[in-house]
């Protein structure tokens, strides 16, 4: 019978614990706001290096990072997401 009453018993959460989770959701809401330097520079360092295995189009090409939900009440993630068009795939290399 003790089983039942520690169902429904609330779960305390310490202050350490409750800080920890409002700072992961500072920095997460921080990081997301990346300034358009950083994303560029991304998206130069990926287009260089995709360019090295095949031909991509780089005026098409989109990256963003952005907050996704994992499941999880108040938690998210960062996911870098990126469309890079290309045009063929080196034969040399593959």
């Amino acid at each position: 019978m003790r089983w039942l009453f520690r169902f429904y018993k609330k779960k305390k959460r310490g202050s350490g614990a409750v800080a920890k989770r409002r700072l992961k959701t500072l920095l997460i809401s921080d990081r997301a706001d990346c300034s358009a330097d950083f994303i560029s520079g991304i998206k130069g360092d990926i287009g260089l290096t995709l360019s090295k295995y095949m031909e991509i189009d780089t005026d098409h090409m989109e990256v963003n990072i952005l907050q996704q939900d994992n499941g999880l009440p108040r938690e998210c993630s960062m996911v870098l997401v990126a469309r890079i068009p290309f045009k063929e795939i080196n034969k040399v290399i593959c």
